[in-house]
Order: C-alpha cells, then structure tokens, then sequence
C-alpha cells in the first residue's frame, strides 16, 4: 500500500512532467539520463536524476531495452598437434608501427607457423628472412 503523494509535490511534478513530455515527443529514444542532462545543462532545471527516473518510469516513458538474438556457439574442438614437421601450417599476418609521431609509417610483417618451429617468411618488401626459435 503506497501513500498518496502531497499536493506541492504533485504540482512541482507537473511542471517536469510537461517538460520530459515534450522532451519524449522530440527523442522517442533517450533514456532517463540523457533527459536528465538536458533538463539540467540546456535548461538549468535543477531536478534530482532519481526524481525524473521515478516520473518518467509512472509515466511509461522509459526506453525499452532491445534484446538481440545471439549467434549459437559451437562445441569447440581441441586444437590440432603436429606429428611431425610440415604437418600443420599456420599464418599470422601484423602490423609494426616504425616512424616519429608526426610521420607514423607501417610495415606488414608475415609470420608462417610450422607445427614445430616458426619461421618469418616475408616482411614489407616481400624479403625473406629466417627468425631465430625460442
């Protein structure tokens, strides 16, 4: 059982109220705190944020939230172990950022991974150079 709200503060309600009315009728979609914001900064209506959550929530205005489907994940299976050499390959492609701040350039970097022992096949110009194994 609730107890009846009092007169002043029914009467300080409305003049919110027919503020976050108008407000709702402009942007269907904002939510409480941006309805808030904008009553406080562009308007200087100093109004508690809890006060036009409460209004807005009788008054139905709230934004409902969308559910978006999502996408079924599948069992995942355990990953692959090399046998013996050149029985999996894998490659890895990268980035590197060489330069100063103000003239930032990029170089591509390639790495193709055998199962026992990676190695660096190309970088930028398409060279060929071996990397040491950890």
């Amino acid at each position: 059982m609730k107890r009846k709200k009092s007169l002043s503060v029914t009467e300080r309600n409305e003049s919110i109220l027919a503020s976050l009315k108008d407000l709702k009728a402009d942007h269907p979609l904002w939510g409480y705190r941006r309805c808030w914001a904008y009553l406080y900064y562009r308007q200087h209506l100093t109004v508690n944020k809890k006060r036009i959550y409460r209004l807005m929530k009788e008054q139905g205005l709230l934004v409902t939230k969308i559910n978006r489907y999502k996408a079924k994940r599948k069992i995942s299976r355990p990953k692959p172990k090399a046998a013996y050499p050149n029985h999996i390959w894998g490659t890895d492609m990268s980035k590197i950022k060489i330069g100063s701040l103000n003239l930032p350039r990029f170089t591509g970097l390639g790495l193709v991974l055998s199962g026992h022992r990676p190695r660096l096949v190309q970088q930028g110009n398409h060279r060929l150079l071996p990397i040491s194994t950890v």
